[in-house]
């Protein structure tokens, strides 16, 4: 362990750190002159015009072919240390490390990904949907986040501020206050720009009992529900740091589940002030998310493990890479997309992180346990406060299955997952309800 730890620096690391570096500062040149990284082009995926968003995500794929070999050669160098250390250390693949990781078991995940494939042709009837509303016959990758009518609201940074605070604390006082707390102090680094990494994470420092948050704002609503999502885990962080050392290491799932029903207060929050035609644009937001969080996290899983058992046999070339990630795209997506992105291995980051292979369900299980809780939590909201808060705290100490039976939750049961699916399904009903116009 000590030689694997001082190799990490120089091999395995510095595969994902190239793959960071690569994928924050390559550019290339838009229509007005500027350079635009790929997070730049990627965050154009929201614009209004298609035409954009076509050449957006044309432009992207131009720039991942330039550097494909440097992304290959990274995901290969960090898949191959996995796979190496995984079996001196006595593991049966990476999966089940991840698992004894995630402190869950085979079971839970078995009836967590049962779900999600029972649940693919109800994510494909939403696409199809979308689709028509947005006058299309099938969608492209590049339509996922278009948005749908011309209600989609642009936010301000401060207009984010004001909504987030206001909606925490309507669920709980404490929670308002950390989030407020959060902004005044400037925890939260949020808009894109030249040399930063993409995506949005929180990182917490327990010695000074605080967090900070990445992200890259896009001034849209699911900008500010990502801001509301990191600042679920920074709130997460803050329960279990009172308890300090060990008992403070809250594993992946559990971590998506505080963030996930932190995106939840602010949905529900905007959906009351919306008016009829800004509540589909909210509902297309959301399941714009769950289809993110669960349809494509399942060929997420599909790929990764299909990466795994072909680096067992050696080196995966960059066009043998694009050709698995269609095969897993296929596979969930299927006739809902008619244009695919095969370089989504190049841009998601989490494929490059040695120390947590299967860095996908977790979201799902956040997602969809996530969504449990909030039901749960419209019988007494007072009282469920409390019990949300003491769920937070403990998530250190127990295993996630002893976690979730303290909330009376059995999360072998597969009628637990649909619960969270069945609230995705009657907005999915709602928003196929809705007209183009």
């Amino acid at each position: 362990e000590e030689f694997a730890a001082d190799l990490a620096r120089s091999s395995w690391d510095a595969f994902s750190r190239l793959q960071q570096s690569l994928g924050s500062s390559i550019s290339a040149e838009w229509e007005d002159g500027r350079m635009k990284t790929v997070v730049e082009l990627r965050n154009m995926a929201t614009d209004g015009d298609r035409a954009i968003r076509k050449r957006a995500f044309e432009k992207e794929l131009e720039l991942l072919e330039i550097h494909e070999e440097a992304f290959a050669a990274a995901l290969n160098g960090v898949k191959g240390a996995t796979i190496s250390l995984n079996a001196r250390r006595g593991w049966g693949s990476p999966l089940e490390r991840s698992i004894f990781q995630s402190r869950i078991d085979s079971e839970i995940l078995s009836a967590l990904i049962a779900t999600l494939e029972e649940a693919v042709p109800l994510f494909r009837s939403y696409l199809k949907k979308k689709a028509e509303l947005l006058g299309l016959e099938n969608l492209a990758f590049y339509d996922l986040f278009a948005p749908v009518g011309k209600s989609a609201k642009r936010y301000s940074y401060e207009d984010a501020q004001a909504f987030i605070v206001e909606h925490f604390s309507r669920f709980s006082e404490a929670m308002g206050k950390f989030a407020q707390n959060a902004f005044e102090k400037n925890w939260i680094d949020p808009e894109p720009r030249k040399g930063k990494v993409g995506g949005a994470y929180d990182i917490s420092f327990p010695v000074a009992k605080e967090s900070r948050i990445l992200s890259n704002f896009d001034y849209t609503y699911s900008g500010v529900s990502t801001i509301a999502h990191e600042l679920g885990h920074a709130y997460h962080d803050s329960k279990v740091m009172q308890r300090g050392g060990l008992l403070a290491k809250y594993p992946m799932p559990l971590a998506e589940t505080a963030s996930i029903f932190c995106e939840g207060l602010i949905f529900r929050g905007a959906l009351e002030e919306a008016d009829e035609e800004e509540r589909i644009a909210l509902i297309d937001a959301f399941l714009q998310d769950s289809t993110q969080v669960c349809l494509d996290i399942l060929s997420r899983f599909y790929f990764e493990e299909e990466v795994f058992k072909r680096r067992k046999e050696g080196d995966i070339t960059a066009r043998e890479l694009n050709e698995m990630m269609l095969d897993a795209q296929k596979c969930t997506y299927g006739p809902a997309l008619d244009v695919y992105h095969p370089y989504m291995w190049a841009v998601k980051s989490h494929y490059y992180r040695p120390e947590f292979s299967h860095y996908n369900y977790p979201y799902a299980f956040g997602q969809l346990f996530g969504l449990g809780l909030s039901k749960r939590s419209e019988d007494d909201p007072s009282a469920f406060v409390n019990k949300y808060d003491a769920l937070l705290s403990v998530s250190g100490m127990k295993n996630v299955r002893d976690v979730g039976l303290e909330a009376g939750i059995d999360l072998r049961d597969r009628s637990f997952w649909q619960e969270g699916i069945e609230v995705i399904a009657r907005y999915v009903e709602e928003f196929k309800s809705a007209s183009p116009h």
